[in-house]
């Protein structure tokens, strides 16, 4: 490539959802490798419309642990948001991990939490998977896709239910206007998952989870049983967040003070990031290899008309219809990571 040269060289396959692909790349004109994630051939105008919201999303957001938004363009006809790179692993690839450095990653993604809420935004979709840990310690919350926001310009239809089954807080499965305590939630989630080494709701659908979510006796009881070698602060966190009512549950900034001043046994986040042995991304893509020129997608000024859910989607993006009785909650969690 030369100097001024706005193309992409698209290298290995970072990760796959239902309506994207997210590959390691080189902007030539920077000389940089950032993050490019490519819609794929013939999905819905809804899937156009979460990319732009993304992007505006992203462009609002000025925090050390969410992605920065680099550019919204086309390649060649295919529609790309384009992020910086942290070359490393995604939360669930490097679970368990040493108590001080699951809670440095948790304080992380509270406090880039917080600095969302505060500005009228709820991820609703935190997840290990949705979490990058990079090579010196570097953590970047991913993927505001479907964060809510009164000025989206997709719509989520408000009869359905949208995120990842094992990471749902107990009222986002009779959705409503969703709080940032969903968001904390979800924490408690992240947080179990980096000390144990698994999934607090080990459920791929809503029915199962909602079965789960009958008590909050079972989530106290599991939480105890499974993180007694912890000290008790930390399993007091744990718990604080997974609170069933939302009410009860502290807020991002204060997860995010309790993980930071917290003593803890084992290394922190950099050091344990210095022994770690990174593998090197191999995976590949259809477009792996491929240099495409960019052209800009379009502005960041949401529509005038907002679009709905494509009905026909309704497994692609994780959510489904209302009323929500244990026996309708059927739809299979699709673990999407776009």
């Amino acid at each position: 490539m030369v100097p001024g040269d706005r193309r992409y060289r698209l290298g290995p396959l970072l990760g796959r959802g239902a309506s994207a692909e997210v590959y390691r790349a080189r902007r030539g004109d920077l000389g940089i490798d950032v993050a490019v994630k490519v819609l794929r051939a013939g999905v819905s105008g809804e899937a156009l419309a979460r990319l732009r919201d993304e992007a505006r999303i992203l462009a609002q957001l000025d925090h050390p642990g969410i992605v920065r938004l680099v550019d919204l363009v086309s390649l060649e006809g295919r529609p790309a948001l384009v992020t910086d790179l942290v070359d490393g692993l995604d939360a669930h690839a490097i679970a368990p991990l040493p108590p001080r450095a699951a809670l440095d990653v948790v304080a992380a993604v509270a406090d880039a939490l917080q600095r969302a809420h505060q500005r009228g935004l709820v991820h609703r979709d935190v997840k290990p998977t949705n979490i990058r840990v990079g090579r010196f310690g570097q953590v970047r919350l991913l993927d505001f896709g479907i964060a809510w926001a009164r000025d989206r310009e997709a719509r989520t239809a408000s009869d359905v239910i949208v995120g990842s089954a094992p990471y749902l807080a107990p009222e986002r499965l009779d959705e409503g206007t969703p709080g940032p305590s969903c968001d904390v939630f979800a924490l408690g989630c992240l947080l179990f998952e980096l000390v144990t080494g698994r999934s607090l709701f080990e459920v791929r659908s809503y029915a199962l989870h909602a079965a789960r979510l009958s008590g909050q006796a079972w989530v106290d009881s599991h939480v105890e049983k499974a993180c007694a070698p912890l000290s008790i602060p930390i399993r007091a966190l744990t718990m604080s967040t997974l609170a069933f009512s939302p009410q009860d549950r502290p807020s991002a900034g204060r997860v995010a003070e309790l993980a930071e001043g917290m003593n803890a046994s084992g290394a922190t986040l950099r050091a344990w990031a210095r022994t770690f042995p990174w593998p090197e991304p191999s995976a590949t893509g259809p477009l792996s290899g491929q240099v495409l020129v960019a052209t800009p997608l379009v502005d960041l000024t949401p529509s005038m008309e907002p679009t709905l859910e494509d009905a026909s989607q309704v497994a692609t993006h994780l959510r489904l219809a209302r009323p929500a009785p244990a026996a309708r909650l059927d739809a299979e969690d699709t673990h999407s990571d776009d």
